[in-house]
């Protein structure tokens, strides 16, 4: 009985590991992706799980991104980082409805392009209602495209 016990733990740890050992050295920055084929909004019935060993490089630049324009930066961004296309009404609507908090909900990874989706909180928005904000990365180009309630 102690043996089985045993053989079935070192089972579990061999899966285990390499489970792990696949997600880090194919890198995929998602595991599972499941979505409600019936839910209209984007970030509705979406459930990712996100590979802990991903790249998050482009996460923390779009982070970065996402505070400065919470910090009412904008225009400052579009003038320092030509590599971000920002257009002047993008800036207008940004500093018009302020973003207050964001969480990633997904990723998208192709060839040659990094799609983040965020799920994000804006002044005015009642508690439980988020906008969704998609931060693109072509290459060395950053763009961004909104969706507001």
């Amino acid at each position: 009985m102690l043996e089985r016990k045993w053989a079935f733990s070192l089972l579990v740890l061999a899966i285990l590991s390499l489970a792990i050992g696949y997600s880090y050295s194919n890198n995929m920055p998602v595991w599972a992706r499941f979505r409600e084929p019936a839910a209209v909004d984007p970030n509705d019935s979406l459930f990712v799980i996100f590979n802990p060993f991903r790249d998050r490089e482009p996460e923390i630049i779009a982070a970065s991104f996402l505070s400065s324009l919470k910090d009412d930066k904008c225009e400052e961004i579009r003038s320092k980082f030509p590599a971000i296309q920002l257009t002047a009404d993008q800036c207008e609507q940004e500093n018009t409805i302020q973003i207050i908090k964001w969480e990633l909900i997904n990723r998208k990874d192709q060839a040659g392009e990094i799609e983040l989706h965020y799920k994000v909180s804006r002044i005015g928005y009642p508690k439980n209602v988020y906008g969704n904000t998609w931060i693109k990365e072509r290459g060395k180009r950053w763009e961004m495209a909104n969706c507001w309630i």
